[in-house]
């Protein structure tokens, strides 16, 4: 099924459909999906744990930045370089 229009959850859904209903293998249907076996099985865990909504893509995302700069800092970065960038007004011409 490679290249296919359907979106990935509806696809992913009809795989744990087929699965569950016993009449093909994890293999057999990993094979006809173009996924490998691993991604089969995670997704009927997937399923088996959160039901149709679990087959959703999730957010790929950070939880968490360590080394994200302060917003004091932020703020005066942004301050400066407004500053820095402001248009200069030649003197000598406008004489």
């Amino acid at each position: 099924m490679p290249w296919s229009n359907t979106p990935t959850t509806e696809q992913r859904q009809k795989f744990v459909t087929l699965a569950n209903s016993g009449r093909f293998s994890v293999s057999e249907l990993c094979l006809e999906f173009g996924v490998s076996r691993k991604c089969g099985h995670k997704w009927l865990v997937r399923h088996a744990e959160g039901g149709a909504k679990a087959l959703a893509d999730g957010s790929r995302a950070p939880h968490s930045v360590p080394l994200r700069t302060s917003d004091a800092v932020e703020r005066i970065v942004v301050t400066e370089r407004r500053i820095k960038t402001k248009p200069m007004v030649s003197k000598a011409w406008s004489s």
